[in-house]
C-alpha cells in the first residue's frame, strides 16, 4: 500500500481492507507519518502478514507511507517445517493462525 501525506491510500496491490478507504487510523501507518519505520505482524482479512512500513520522503518532508507486507500461510509453514524439520506454528493474540501440526 501507498499512502498520502494523510494516510489515504493511493495505490493497494493485495491489501483489500483499507482500498479506498482511509489507511491513516493503522498504527504502522500513524508512525511512518511521524517519520520512524516499523515492522511487525498484522491480520488482515483472516490472513497473517509481516509487514514492513516506511515513510516516503522528499527532500526534509514525508510525502507519504509505504506499506509493504509477506504473506505467511500454509505454504510458507510448511517450507520451515521442512527446513527445520520440526513443526511449525505461528500465533498472534494467543490465537494459531497458521501451523503444520495435524488437525
Amino acid at each position: 500500500m501507498l499512502t498520502d501525506r494523510d494516510g489515504r491510500p493511493l495505490g493497494v496491490s493485495r491489501r483489500t481492507s483499507v482500498s479506498g478507504g482511509n489507511a491513516s487510523t493503522d498504527e504502522g501507518v500513524q508512525a511512518a507519518l511521524l517519520g520512524r519505520e516499523t515492522t511487525g505482524l498484522r491480520v488482515d482479512e483472516g490472513n497473517l502478514v509481516q509487514v514492513s512500513v516506511t515513510p516516503v520522503w522528499s527532500g526534509d518532508d514525508i510525502i507519504g507511507v509505504l506499506d509493504t507486507g509477506f504473506l505467511i500461510n500454509k505454504e510458507v509453514a510448511f517450507g520451515l517445517r521442512d527446513i527445520m524439520q520440526t513443526e511449525v506454528s505461528f500465533v498472534l493474540d494467543d490465537r494459531i493462525l497458521v501451523s503444520t501440526w495435524p488437525d
